[in-house]
């Protein structure tokens, strides 16, 4: 569903009340630098929320802390879309990747998925970084494997990948 409204809304401001949604305050430098977005776009958008009621501001002599108002009306109805499935986050995670050109979702559970990731010179540490700290949040155990699409197309013309395939992410 994230995604879905990645396409309609700008994403940085999904991503400011996504990470502000488990959060009871926070403070702008903080913020930016968890989700990396550029401190001054994380201020306009945190600006904005403010004015929708969804966070309130306290100023102690040069320090500010925002506050969330977990009331919010808007909030609540967000909230749902907000908490992204472990998948998901897997995803948008390792899509950062440079040289990530597709990832295939090969199998999935409600407590594991098995994903095959294709790119040229992909770090599989990387990658399972990404995932254990998905497992340590979540307890989702996503399982990877890193191949050129040439070695992934080989896979399937030898029939050693089979069944249902859904594509995650796509670069091209």
């Amino acid at each position: 569903m994230f995604s879905e409204l990645e396409k309609i809304f700008d994403s940085k401001i999904l991503e400011v009340l996504r990470a502000i949604y488990t959060v009871d305050k926070f403070q702008i430098r903080q913020l930016s630098d968890k989700i990396n977005v550029p401190l001054a776009t994380t201020y306009r958008i945190v600006t904005k929320l403010i004015e929708a009621d969804i966070v309130a501001e306290k100023r102690e002599e040069n320090f500010v802390t925002y506050f969330v108002n977990h009331n919010s009306e808007v909030l609540k109805f967000l909230g749902p879309v907000l908490t992204q499935d472990p998948l998901t986050k897997f995803v948008n995670e390792v899509k950062k990747i440079e040289q990530v050109i597709q990832i295939i979702e090969v199998s999935n559970s409600s407590t594991s998925g098995n994903v095959v990731i294709i790119g040229k010179g992909v770090d599989q540490s990387q990658i399972n970084s990404i995932a254990d700290i998905i497992e340590k949040e979540t307890g989702f155990k996503i399982l990877s494997g890193v191949f050129t699409t040439t070695q992934y197309q080989q896979m399937v013309s030898l029939g050693l990948q089979t069944g249902t395939r859904k594509i995650l992410y796509n670069k091209i």
